[in-house]
């Protein structure tokens, strides 16, 4: 069986497990879609509709067309199985252009890391995934957008750092402590220049495509007691309630953390630990 068609089996199993009448089941589904309003934009959940058709046309502005990472297809619609059973975070404007996304896999769902990346882990095992893990996939800024700064009582913040702050907020909605995904080592330098401690899980990996790769993790207990002291007002600014939220659970670094793993996953149980896949 080739490659791509193992990792469509993979994924038909989970999808029979979590779409119920054709819409996911997910089993930390946020139910109220805004997650902040800031400086003319709003972040939000993007369940239907035109604003999540734009959201796949961007993944493919920048993944296909800009990247080449997946095929550029004629539909100019970024779209694969893993979107039917994760949640895609958005920062829209006031007209309801999509300006950023990031999707985000609940851990009763399949990671990319999983099976997608596993040649970026080498011989390291598979990132831990419980009740309090998630994964951060096919994060994109529109490249005419990415200069533009929301204005807020704590300062200027890009939109690349918003749609962190909508992750951030999504976490602690869900009690996700600990995100994980995919990137390279100039995006690794950058992001923690502004702010976000990931750490690496794996060594670096210089992929066919010549881009060096790297799995990444975050713990948000970390990125709270960092920017205490470092970066207080981005700290300040994360916790903040300017959407439609009255409150937010405490931070992570007053709650301690409570992995339960995840029984299907477990060796033996039918879930593949490892895969032999191309980097896409």
């Amino acid at each position: 069986m080739s490659r791509a068609g193992s990792s469509a089996l993979r994924l038909q199993h989970y999808n029979e497990r979590f779409i119920v009448d054709g819409k996911p089941s997910l089993g930390r589904i946020t139910q109220d879609p805004v997650l902040a309003r800031e400086g003319g934009c709003q972040v939000e959940l993007l369940r239907s509709g035109p604003e999540k058709e734009q959201a796949f046309r961007l993944r493919h502005l920048l993944f296909a067309e800009t990247l080449h990472w997946v095929p550029e297809l004629p539909s100019g619609l970024e779209i694969d199985g893993y979107d039917t059973c994760t949640e895609m975070i958005a920062v829209l404007d006031a007209r309801r252009r999509v300006l950023g996304q990031v999707r985000v896999h609940d851990a009763s769902v399949p990671y990319m890391i999983e099976h997608e990346f596993t040649s970026v882990l080498g011989d390291s095992p598979i990132p831990f995934k419980g009740r309090d893990t998630a994964e951060l996939t096919r994060f994109g800024v529109l490249p005419e957008a990415r200069g533009q700064v929301v204005q807020t009582p704590f300062g200027g913040f890009d939109l690349f750092t918003l749609l962190f702050k909508g992750a951030y907020r999504w976490s602690k909605l869900h009690g996700v402590r600990t995100i994980y995904g995919v990137t390279d080592l100039r995006v690794l330098r950058l992001l923690h220049l502004r702010g976000f401690p990931f750490e690496t899980v794996a060594e670096p990996r210089l992929m066919p495509d010549g881009v060096t790769a790297v799995a990444i993790r975050l713990d948000w207990a970390e990125f709270e007691r960092q920017n205490s002291q470092r970066k207080p007002r981005l700290l300040a600014w994360f916790g903040a309630d300017t959407g439609r939220r009255p409150e937010l659970p405490a931070r992570f670094t007053e709650v301690p953390a409570r992995p339960v793993s995840m029984p299907w996953l477990q060796p033996g149980s039918g879930s593949r630990r490892r895969a032999s896949t191309e980097y896409s």
